[in-house]
């Protein structure tokens, strides 16, 4: 997890279940979160009604302008689905003791990626019980 210097974002990685990605379902965690990113997703608990924005209003945001884009602990989730990484940056309205989120305050449905695959790479796995290994340089 990340956390920027005046606290009030924070980010995280983690692997979404069939949901993510997708604007006609609400995703949630492939594996339930840790107590301390529970804890730290429920600091900024908001039940407020799911917001859906799109890439280019992100793009005009000024960092300043945290009405529409709230405080809080983002999380990027991702899955592969049939060749398809499907992903969205989005932030919990809250996180069940469970470590299940309960409902989303805004999700940022990422564009589709599906134009990696070649021949002598292995076709990417689709069960939930399969990780992805990558490298970030």
């Amino acid at each position: 997890m990340m956390i920027r210097e005046s606290g009030n974002y924070e980010f995280a990685v983690a692997r979404g279940d069939s949901g993510t990605g997708k604007l006609d379902t609400i995703p949630n965690l492939a594996r339930a979160a840790g107590t301390e990113t529970t804890h730290s997703a429920n600091r900024f608990s908001a039940h407020e009604q799911l917001t859906l924005i799109t890439l280019s209003e992100i793009k005009k945001a000024s960092e300043s302008d945290t009405s529409k884009y709230p405080v809080g602990t983002w999380f990027l989730l991702y899955r592969s689905d049939n060749g398809i990484i499907r992903s969205e940056i989005s932030l919990p309205a809250h996180i069940s003791t469970d470590g299940f989120v309960e409902s989303w305050h805004v999700r940022v449905l990422l564009p589709d990626i599906d134009d990696f695959v070649t021949g002598d790479r292995k076709p990417l796995p689709t069960t939930l019980d399969d990780d992805i290994a990558f490298n970030i340089a």
